[in-house]
């Protein structure tokens, strides 16, 4: 058949010579993607979210974090310890009852890797080992467009880490202790094997921080079994603060919304909010890693999780194949079968392509949506009322669609019992979109009346 003819050609390609090839030209797609990825402002404002909640989870102390004094001294031995010690011979530092100079404090936190040491770094790094023809042909393009982002996002990591460090050192610890410490929290990504390097990185384009953040989280958690709750309680204070009672209710809100831990941070027309679970704070890895832990629509979540998470060349056809956004749901098929036609959803995965659109979009809900958009992404999702209804509606209509299919399976099967349940969560369901102000077929609308008769 032609389909078996379609696999056998593909089998060819990759037992054939020019296998070396089709991988050397994912890993060139896959450092563009990277590279696109790790420019945008979002990454370091994360970036720095991240590895302060992380660090004071491992034990640095807010005094020492958020001392402006302090802050401003890292600051300064970040930008010249290493480079300009005259610019900073003025500085001495006295960090648990022994002096350093600012160039000796850099020096030191160097020597234990904990200045240059980024995720950030270790992607140049990658990208130009692959193509090193990047360095010669494109240096001036290099220089002037991207390596402004990498050089801001490896000079605030380095700040944040020799916060860490400085802060473990003043109560006490060794400066090999305290980098322990602080690489146990912050993470030292030149401590992977080959195998992970070569092969699990090409699968996983942010393995590196995956599997040190993931490890580092469930650590935590066997030590604190409270832990858990962190990412559900932190959005439920936030949206507390923020939206107070004029928050929608979890049970109101798309399933998308709720897997993501959607922190509604404005209310009404308007009303946008964060996602928690998409990288705002590492401690949502813990919700993820246990999905698994609820039945089969956790292990199904935690399935989407991953492939989220590998190469978007990957995951991209996966997520084609099986016809669904694994992010929010929605239906991948040609206009107008679907919500988002193929074409669309691979162009949104190039967020030089997408993000200007959905940037002006949001100007257009209001400034402050825009502002957001434009400063962390897609972790900012519109969530109006109009957005609310339209996505439940599809949840429901996806739902009745896989009840009325069980009810006509089990009826080829004559299997009476599956028959009777399937039938009662669908009128279970057409109470709820009942409630909801959606549409429901005339005899749920009398089964249900006669159900709530006294």
């Amino acid at each position: 058949s032609s389909d078996l003819e379609k696999l056998e050609d593909v089998a060819r390609v990759l037992s054939s010579e020019k296998t070396p090839e089709l991988l050397a030209g994912l890993d060139k797609l896959t450092g563009y993607w990277k590279t696109l990825t790790l420019a945008h402002p979002s990454w370091t404002l994360f970036d720095i979210i991240g590895n302060t909640v992380n660090s004071l989870s491992g034990g640095a102390l807010p005094q020492h974090l958020f001392d402006p004094k302090m802050v401003s001294e890292n600051f300064r031995v970040a930008k010249y310890g290493l480079r300009d010690a005259d610019a900073v011979k003025d500085l001495t530092l006295n960090i648990g009852g022994r002096k350093y100079t600012a160039a000796e404090f850099a020096q030191l936190a160097a020597d234990h890797h904990i200045m240059g040491n980024n995720i950030a770094i270790e992607t140049m790094g990658q990208f130009l080992q692959k193509d090193p023809s990047l360095a010669k042909a494109s240096d001036r393009v290099w220089r002037r467009l991207w390596a402004p982002w990498f050089r801001l996002n490896q000079f605030s990591n380095d700040v944040t880490r020799l916060g860490a460090f400085r802060s473990f050192m003043e109560q006490g610890h060794t400066a090999e202790s305290a980098a322990q410490k602080t690489l146990q929290s912050m993470f030292d990504f030149a401590d992977y094997t080959h195998v992970e390097r070569e092969y699990f990185r090409r699968i996983i384009p942010f393995y590196s921080f995956m599997r040190a953040n993931l490890g580092y989280q469930m650590h935590l958690l066997m030590q604190n079994p409270a832990y858990a709750n962190m990412a559900p309680k932190l959005r439920q204070a936030l949206e507390e603060t923020v939206a107070g009672d004029d928050a929608i209710p979890q049970n109101q809100r798309p399933g998308w919304m709720r897997d993501n831990l959607a922190a509604q941070i404005a209310t009404g027309d308007q009303g946008f909010s964060l996602m928690l679970a998409q990288g705002v704070i590492p401690q949502a890895e813990i919700y993820n890693a246990l999905l698994p832990l609820v039945g089969i629509d956790g292990v199904q979540k935690f399935m989407h999780y991953i492939v989220s998470g590998m190469n978007p060349v990957i995951s991209s056809g996966i997520q084609i194949g099986a016809g669904q956004e694994f992010f929010s749901g929605r239906k991948i098929a040609p206009a107008p079968f679907g919500d988002v036609t193929p074409v669309e959803f691979a162009r949104n995965q190039v967020r030089l392509v997408s993000e200007p659109g959905k940037v002006g979009d949001a100007f257009g809900r209001s400034p402050a949506q825009g502002v957001g958009r434009a400063l962390i992404g897609g972790r900012l999702q519109a969530m109006d009322q109009a957005r609310i209804s339209s996505t439940k509606e599809r949840e429901f209509r996806d739902e009745e669609t896989a009840l009325r299919s069980a009810i006509r399976r089990s009826d080829r099967n004559s299997d009476e019992n599956a028959r009777v349940d399937a039938e009662a969560q669908l009128l279970r369901l057409y109470e709820q979109m009942d409630s909801a102000g959606f549409p429901v077929p005339k005899w749920a609308k009398r089964q249900l009346a006669e159900v709530s008769a006294p």
